[in-house]
């Protein structure tokens, strides 16, 4: 009899919420997950932070082109993918009549509503500009940090103070979505939603390095920061996960790893940076056209070369009609279908050390020709797409703005704890606040500070002990604040932001 049973995986008790027991009724305890998943979903899809992806661009910041990917149609198409490889993993789980022997049986709707979510909330942490975006923030706090903290006496001989530091120059969109939705927008979720977003186990302030580490692949980003260690460790105990990921959170990294390797080569031949017929000889160029994938045509499956897919595409009848559209709705199912495939292969192949949350690489990275198609798609991406001058100037102009941002609020981490924490307490309490010409500058850039974000901090500030380490921890929490603030805005309300600072004389 196996050792694996799915239902163990699945928590529906919250930090701030009742406890469920695990009901002996295994049906009863299915309806009870299905209701509190169902209020996961609610929380997700009409939070702030899910809206604001429409806004946030995929690869080209502040795009005009409605038809180039933003953040959210993006994450849609991660979610559909990844409901698609949890249909797969079940189709194939049912072929084998293994369903019963893993416990998974009547958890199919469970899991997708898991996984879709998890995929929906994958780059929710993400800041405007992308990943120059979290360069930007990094290579900010790495100037600054030292200046930021020696407002405190004897910072520097306390080992917290040199954890928080590193930390806080390791900005991480995966360890930020796990922020945001517990303590900036407290959407209270599921133990098992939130793990299943979690892609990385290690700490993001450790210093100590995985690279020999069993889990290496597991600890290569930092996965989650000092100010979510408390709900993390509970996160941990009530999965029985210790140091492991959760196995829902494999999923939902090979549907973004199908989905983007697909998406950002399409967003470039819509704005002109390849076309239909360089993309094909450049994918000849990096896959040996010897090597063989499965092709759904009609429902006769073949097998066919990389050059003959490519053909059979490119020659779709209805191409005259839309020459892009018609090649890339033929090549996205084409590719999808085999990817997906492959990566439900991968989970149902490998289900033990998932289950453990200790298979060492990603679904996508396992071998076969399917890993090499999404490694060609993403080298074709990098060299043609990502280096593209116009893709470097936007990424330019992102690292400007960020960094001139941060630079406007750097009075707010310098000033003392006394006079900063008054006047979030007034903000907080709605109480009305009387400007000192010494703190007009200071006011004025807390006011502009969205609330939420205040309240995070001061929520977190007041439940510290008041101890040799009280201004440490408050520090961290107000450098959290700022960067809470700056990363949740959309690309064009950092634009914005910059401007009118810039205006006013701030940068």
């Amino acid at each position: 009899m196996s050792n694996i049973d799915f239902i163990n995986k699945i928590s529906i008790n919250r930090l701030f919420s009742r406890k469920f027991e695990r009901d002996r009724d295994r049906d009863i305890y299915l309806y009870k997950v299905a209701s509190q998943l169902e209020s996961d979903r609610g929380r997700i899809i009409n939070s702030a932070a899910v809206r604001r992806l429409q806004q946030k661009t995929q690869v080209f910041p502040l795009e005009k082109n409605s038809a180039v990917r933003s953040r959210l149609t993006h994450s849609l198409e991660v979610q559909q993918t990844g409901r698609y490889i949890v249909k797969t993993i079940f189709d194939e789980l049912s072929k084998q009549q293994l369903l019963d022997k893993y416990g998974l049986y009547g958890l199919e709707q469970h899991i997708e509503t898991i996984v879709e979510m998890a995929c929906l909330m994958h780059d929710i942490g993400n800041p405007p500009f992308g990943h120059f975006g979290e360069y930007a923030i990094n290579q900010w706090f790495e100037k600054n940090i030292d200046a930021i903290f020696s407002t405190i006496d004897g910072y520097k001989i306390v080992e917290l103070a040199d954890q928080l530091m590193f930390e806080l120059k390791q900005f991480e969109g995966n360890a930020q979505a796990i922020r945001l939705v517990s303590n900036v927008i407290s959407l209270n979720l599921t133990y098992v939603q939130l793990a299943s977003l979690m892609k990385y186990i290690k700490p993001v302030y450790s210093q100590e390095s995985f690279d020999d580490h069993p889990l290496s692949y597991l600890y290569k980003k930092g996965g989650y920061y000092w100010s979510e260690k408390e709900l993390v460790d509970n996160l941990k105990e009530e999965l029985i996960l210790e140091n492991r990921r959760h196995p829902f959170a494999y999923i939902m990294e090979a549907a973004d790893d199908i989905s983007y390797c697909l998406a950002d080569i399409e967003d470039a031949v819509e704005k002109g940076i390849l076309d239909i017929v360089m993309l094909k000889e450049l994918f000849i160029k990096y896959v040996d056209s010897d090597e063989k994938i499965e092709v759904l045509q009609g429902y006769q499956t073949t097998n066919k070369t990389i050059e003959e897919v490519l053909d059979y595409i490119t020659k779709n009848p209805y191409s005259h009609m839309d020459e892009v559209g018609s090649f890339f709705v033929q090549f996205r199912a084409t590719l999808i279908q085999v990817l997906v495939k492959y990566a439900a292969k991968q989970f149902v192949n490998n289900i033990d050390q998932i289950y453990n949350g200790t298979l060492n690489k990603a679904l996508m990275e396992m071998e076969g020709i399917e890993s090499l198609l999404t490694q060609v798609l993403k080298k074709i991406a990098i060299k043609y797409v990502f280096c593209h001058h116009e893709v470097r100037t936007l990424e330019l102009k992102g690292y400007q703005i960020i960094t001139g941002l941060l630079e406007c609020y750097l009075p707010v981490l310098k000033a003392s704890y006394v006079d900063f924490f008054n006047i979030v307490e007034k903000i907080v309490k709605d109480d009305d606040i009387k400007i000192k010409t010494k703190d007009k500058l200071l006011v004025h850039l807390v006011y502009r500070l969205a609330k939420k974000h205040i309240k995070s901090y001061y929520k977190a500030v007041i439940s510290l002990d008041n101890d040799e380490e009280l201004k440490i921890k408050e520090l961290y929490f107000r450098c959290r604040l700022i960067q809470d603030y700056v990363s949740g805005m959309t690309d064009q309300f950092a634009f914005d932001e910059y401007q009118e600072l810039k205006v006013a004389g701030l940068n």
